[in-house]
């Protein structure tokens, strides 16, 4: 095996047609030992010879010569004899093999907030991906932990290897709203009171109506009422319930007593 080349001066001053390499790529490229002369310190690397800023074409223009001991830096040489250039010349063209995509026909990252707020923060296990160049570039229009609108994003992830192989996972974060508020109360009494006058048996009560609200903003939320203002009530203790219930099936109730006595009202005649 031969001695591996030292690193070359600048390119600049290096005669034509020599040129430099400064990256080399996985062994799906050419066998090294194709190009005669070098076999390398690993094989399951080689090298691809072509000059800067050209793509690989199926019948390479350059022969390997070396490389510095790191294999970073490779040396080749144009052919000069059409019988030199190898028959073919593999390109990658495999894309990278993505791993943990959610699934884009379910709801594929679910947050729920309650009604009323419009965004959630949103953490979820981002996409990765392999390769076998181990070599791979990643854009992303989504990242766990940001904040995320109510209603449904589209995510995409784009994973592109060195020789430009790319593949992309995408896939929803969907935010829903859930309403578990009762609706507020307001005007509940402790209880309500009267006075009936001694051998009457009832009498007309009256009270601050409760009323309630709802962040749903519905209307119609009273539900059960068993006692109503104005009305007529016996003697003794009477128990009122109003029962209140929004939309999505919260309830919030108020309950009360009205209280009716008995008692003696008496009048005086005032003499001038």
């Amino acid at each position: 095996m031969s001695t591996p080349l030292a690193p070359p001066p600048p390119p600049v001053s290096m005669p034509s047609p020599l040129v430099v390499l400064e990256y080399s790529v996985h062994s799906h490229f050419l066998n090294q030992d194709q190009y005669g002369g070098h076999s390398g310190t690993d094989e399951s690397f080689s090298y691809l010879c072509v000059e800067f800023g050209k793509q690989p074409t199926a019948s390479p223009e350059f022969l390997f010569l070396g490389s510095d001991e790191d294999q970073t830096i490779v040396l080749c040489e144009k052919a000069r004899d059409t019988e030199q250039v190898p028959d073919a010349f593999p390109v990658d063209t495999i894309r990278p093999q993505i791993l943990e995509c959610p699934d884009i026909d379910a709801p594929s990252v679910i947050a729920i907030v309650e009604l009323g707020i419009t965004s959630a923060i949103v953490p979820f296990n981002e996409p990765t991906a392999t390769d076998a160049s181990n070599s791979i570039t990643v854009d992303s229009s989504c990242n766990s932990g940001d904040r995320y609108p109510v209603g449904t994003t589209t995510c995409t992830f784009t994973f592109t290897d060195s020789s430009g192989n790319r593949d992309q996972c995408v896939f929803t974060i969907t935010v829903l709203t859930e309403d578990t508020t009762p609706p507020e109360i307001f005007q509940c009494p402790d209880e309500a009171t009267a006075i009936a006058e001694l051998g009457i048996t009832s009498t007309v009560v009256l009270y601050d109506e409760p009323f309630a609200t709802d962040n749903s903003n519905a209307t119609n939320l009273l539900q059960t009422q068993t006692c109503q203002r104005g009305g007529s009530y016996p003697v003794g203790e009477t128990s009122c319930l109003y029962l209140f219930v929004d939309p999505d099936g919260n309830s919030n109730s108020c309950i009360f007593l009205i209280i009716v006595t008995t008692g003696m009202f008496m009048s005086f005649i005032c003499h001038y």
